[in-house]
């Protein structure tokens, strides 16, 4: 419930394929959409599934290569929850303040650097400001998201946004509130 999902036209949920045939995880991921957001959800829930792939990166890459033109992507990790009220469609990164946490493993998150809310820096694994990304991510250009992919074959997200910024493109910050972090700190 925290992402305004009246702002988008299509949701699409990626599945390991394994995830599918073993559990049928679209039938789930649909039940709990209808049942926190109601039957106009589904109407524009779509899912892709894929083999296994090596990071969230390459998994983001090969769903983009199966679309013909670039479109505006708004990247959702799976393992939180916060709250933002307007989803900005700009290049940016949704990011949350470390201080505000009772229990976390900082050291599995990447941290920004940052001026009014333009981004200057992102770097995974590394505490450099108390203000994390929160997995959102929201890319103008898909295309050029594959670029990136093309030229760095990055393990994160974090990582093609840095390339992009060294490359001139402006990527913004936007804070949300009320973050969960649904991994565990032994991860």
């Amino acid at each position: 419930k925290g992402l305004p999902l009246d702002q988008f036209d299509k949701i699409t949920v990626i599945l390991h394929k394994r995830h599918e045939e073993e559990y049928k995880a679209s039938n789930g991921v649909r039940d709990c959409m209808k049942l926190e957001f109601g039957d106009d959800v589904l109407n524009k829930l779509d899912f892709y599934i894929i083999d296994e792939t090596n990071s969230q990166a390459e998994t983001i890459y090969k769903y983009l290569l199966t679309k013909k033109k670039s479109e505006e992507i708004v990247i959702k990790d799976t393992d939180n929850y916060f709250h933002i009220n307007a989803l900005s469609f700009m290049n940016s990164v949704a990011v949350y303040d470390l201080h505000k946490m009772k229990k976390v493993n900082a050291a599995n998150k990447s941290y920004v650097n940052y001026s009014g809310h333009t981004l200057d820096s992102i770097v995974e694994k590394k505490i450099i400001s108390e203000k994390f990304c929160c997995g959102l991510y929201v890319f103008e250009d898909s295309k050029k998201f594959v670029r990136a992919y093309k030229k760095t074959k990055p393990e994160y997200i974090s990582q093609i946004i840095e390339y992009l910024l060294d490359d001139g493109e402006d990527f913004w910050v936007q804070d949300v509130e009320d973050y969960l972090d649904w991994g565990t700190i032994d991860e």
